[in-house]
């Protein structure tokens, strides 16, 4: 029996524990129970001297025909017209059998009683029972019956097929059709949309003739009546999921069946609070559902509804015309649980709801549509509110991108009517997460926006929010005059509210402004009050913020150890990790490697760069990450990787051609293109790149990495040539601009080396997609399986790409790859 094996031994363990009596296989229509108690009989056979008994029940109308059911199956004859319940009682005294009652549901409570009596009178007797809900009963030991295992397919062993996608593709084998065993992630998929019930996997392998799995998976999506049998066999409440459901559903109060449908409107589970507030559900009608296998109880004390049953349930509320009334309930009940929420987002609460949040998240987003789709001013606002109350969490790395995609819909075309403040808080969250997103113009305009409404209706906090938003705007394009102006006056809009959270923020906004102005001991009087209010509130995620800005600041001012700068960043890492902000962590572990860079330990600077950038090439758009590829460049010239560093700073050059504004990035770049000059025997024009960069000097060596690389870079030129060559030469490049002495390079032969793209067309089509898994970090037996190879031919694969990339190691072939752009 696939996937049921554990079930088995658990169960016969339980029938010969002398405590247990009575056992009731408890579960969801169509997941087996009968066909495990079945298999469990035939197991458990040798254990009982007098038989192993089964007794359908199904067919029975009233239970006051289970004592002539028992008997017909016992094949035994009444033979008076003594009592036939203490006829068959006398016979089963004495003794040891297993009685298999199937299907008890319909029959209670009253059919309880007789089994009851049997296991009072007949002590050696054991009775296993099979009901979609438990008898409740003292001697009653109840074994839950859930949906077979699925999984993510992938390329797996036969012992490693979960037990329901091995059912599916048996069913389709007998079935006839064999078209999906070569695509084990479309069975998952089956599998995992049925919640790996064994009916539902049988009626879907049915259509596997007529159907590829794609279809299937398509005709599930839409109507649950696809996942009905051709055989005309089945029995009746089983010839089709719909069968299944409407024979539970019979059993079902009205007033069971009235909170039922209405649960139906949540997605992904829910908690006892909001089953009683949107669908009027207390803790009785909870545990009667439960009962009736109908609901589960999940580990963390939520409930989930099969989603096959959600769907049918679905119809059912649609009929009743409920739909209308529970979505606004629905809607309402999260966007109060928001508002409650809002609050409660800054300190050691801001957990307790990221993990709820976490857990609706799929409620959220149905309340949040059909706030959208509703068209009712009211519901609207609803949706809205519900956004902008979780706005702290939407700006967390894992909720970003879908927060703003929400809030985009709803300020695309506001309704008449919404209120002035709810749409400027609508914009002001809008600004803050597009610029997380790294749409640097568009958060200007929205923030702007935002200024205008809150001046407007004298709102200190949307102005606040505001000149925050363009300061660290401004900064960005290292206009730091103004950033430093803006956050001066965010600061002051946030002391008149007496806000402590966005004090701190501005705070930090204006450290970060003066570190760059150089004015040292103004920035870490604004970042260390900063911290400290931090703590007080005890925020993890404004704590990590401003730790890394005094991070930095022990980057740029030298009276501050590095020792006390690692510490900071240490431990705002750990804040970072927190909350899994997979940008910011990288973001610290960057300025990590500049610190390592500045103790001089260029290898393992290297190494921390590289995993990073690895990591960031997937979260952050290319011309945010140039600035860190160019520090790479520099660490690579340090180590002897010339042909490196050659290559990162000339793709990097490229790149920043596109763009009017990062001067300092590209005075970055050109600063390391003339040390590629130097190593290369081009003094002459390396000192003419220097002379160009002569206006920008005092913000290129800003930071004592960079002022460290550009006095090396100097020394350098200046021991190849004259005093009087230099003097010419660098006067001569004062006279370019960046662009002028880019195309100066560029024109005078400072080219990228050929010999990397020789080596990498030396590699097969296959080594190279082993190259891009073993960059993935696989090991050799996962890119085996992935590939459908054994692990002795990938060996011989990467030993072949050893040594066509002249590498001696796993970790210099990942570093290749990633350098070009195989990772």
């Amino acid at each position: 029996m696939v996937g049921r094996e554990n079930e088995i031994h658990e169960l016969i363990d339980l029938l010969q524990n002398p405590e247990v009596g009575l056992i009731t296989l408890h579960g969801f229509g169509g997941a087996g129970k009968t066909r495990l108690a079945m298999e469990t009989g035939r197991a458990a056979v040798e254990l009982f001297s007098d038989g192993v008994w089964f007794v359908p029940l199904a067919p029975l109308s009233s239970p006051d025909h289970i004592v002539t059911a028992t008997a017909a199956a016992l094949r035994f004859s009444f033979q008076s017209h003594e009592d036939q319940q203490s006829q068959l009682i006398r016979f089963l005294r004495g003794k040891k059998l297993l009685l298999i009652f199937d299907n008890l549901e319909h029959l209670l409570p009253e059919g309880s009683a007789y089994l009851e009596h049997i296991l009072q009178n007949a002590p050696d007797a054991r009775l296993l029972v099979t009901s979609r809900q438990p008898i409740n009963t003292p001697w009653e030991w109840v074994y839950p019956l859930r949906g077979l295992a699925y999984e993510a397919g992938g390329s797996l062993t036969e012992e490693e097929i979960p037990a329901a996608v091995k059912l599916f593709l048996q069913h389709l084998s007998r079935a006839g059709s064999r078209s999906i065993e070569n695509d084990p992630a479309c069975a998952t998929q089956v599998c995992q949309m049925v919640n790996g019930l064994p009916l539902a996997l049988l009626l879907a392998a049915s259509w596997g003739r007529t159907l590829g799995c794609r279809e299937i998976i398509q005709e599930i999506q839409n109507s649950i009546q696809f996942l009905q049998a051709h055989q005309k066999t089945f029995p009746e409440k089983h010839r089709s999921m719909q069968a299944v459901f409407d024979y539970s559903w019979q059993l079902l109060s009205a007033r069971e069946q009235a909170a039922l449908r209405k649960l139906s409107i949540f997605r992904g589970g829910f908690d006892r609070n909001a089953a009683a507030e949107v669908a009027g559900a207390d803790l009785a009608l909870l545990a009667a559902l439960v009962d009736h296998s109908l609901i589960e109880r999940g580990s963390n004390d939520r409930y989930q509804i099969h989603e096959l049953l959600r769907e049918y349930l679905k119809e059912r509320l649609v009929e009743a015309d409920e739909e209308k009334s529970a979505g606004g309930q629905h809607l309402a009940y999260y966007t109060r649980l928001a508002k409650q929420a809002e609050p409660e987002l800054v300190g050691e609460r801001l957990d307790v709801w990221i993990a709820r949040f976490t857990a609706d998240m799929d409620n959220l987003r149905a309340a949040l549509e059909w706030s959208l789709r509703s068209h009712e001013t009211t519901n609207f606002e609803l949706g809205l509110q519900l956004v902008t109350s979780f706005g702290r969490i939407w700006q967390l790395y894992n909720f970003l991108k879908e927060g703003l995609s929400f809030l985009t819909r709803f300020l695309t075309e506001p309704p008449d009517g919404l209120g002035k403040h709810l749409y400027a808080e609508g914009l002001n969250l809008a600004a803050e997460l597009t610029f997380r997103m790294m749409d640097y113009t568009e958060a200007r305009r929205l923030a702007n926006e935002v200024l205008r409404i809150g001046q407007e209706i004298n709102d200190a906090r949307l102005v606040g929010d505001a000149y925050r938003c363009l300061s660290a705007e401004a900064m960005r394009w290292d206009d730091f005059d103004n950033g430093s102006s803006f956050a001066q006056q965010a600061l002051e809009s946030y002391q008149k509210i007496n806000d402590p959270l966005r004090t701190a923020l501005a705070l930090e906004s204006l450290g970060l402004s003066e570190t760059r102005a150089r004015n040292f001991a103004a920035a870490y009087t604004h970042l260390t009050s900063a911290l400290e209010i931090a703590r007080n509130l005890k925020d993890a995620i404004s704590l990590s913020v401003i730790l890394r800005s005094l991070g930095a600041l022990a980057l740029a001012d030298p009276q501050i150890g590095l020792q006390r700068g690692r510490a900071w960043l240490e431990e705002g890492l750990i804040y970072a990790r927190k909350h899994n902000d997979i940008t910011l962590v990288q973001l610290f572990s960057m300025v990590l490697g500049e610190i390592l860079r500045l103790e001089g330990q260029h290898e393992d600077a290297s190494l921390v760069l590289e995993e990073t950038l690895h990591t960031m090439n997937e979260v952050m758009l290319k011309e945010e990450l140039i600035a860190f590829w160019l520090n790479l460049g520099f660490v690579y010239s340090r180590i002897g990787r010339h042909d490196s560093s050659k290559k990162i700073f000339l793709e990097s050059l490229v790149e920043l051609q596109k763009f009017d504004q990062l001067v300092f990035d590209k005075s970055y770049c050109l600063l390391g293109l003339a040390g590629i000059a130097v190593t290369e025997g081009k003094p002459q024009l390396a000192a003419k790149v220097l002379g160009a960069l002569e206006k920008e000097k005092e913000q290129l060596v800003y930071w004592r990495t960079d002022r460290n690389e550009y006095e090396r870079i100097l020394s350098s030129v200046k021991a190849q040539l004259s005093e009087k060559q230099f003097s010419h030469l660098h006067k001569e490049g004062q006279a370019l601009s960046l662009e002028g002495a880019a195309q100066l390079i560029l024109n005078q032969g400072i080219k990228e080396e050929s010999r990397d793209t020789e080596m990498l067309n030396q590699l097969t089509k296959r080594e190279i997609e082993i190259l891009r898994l073993v960059a993935q970090g696989l090991t050799d037996t996962q890119i085996a399986k992935r590939l459908v190879l054994s692990p002795r031919t990938v060996n011989a694969h990467l030993t072949s790409i050893y040594r066509k990339l002249d590498v001696n190691s796993r970790a210099a072939a990942t570093r290749f790859a990633v350098e070009h752009g195989l990772a």
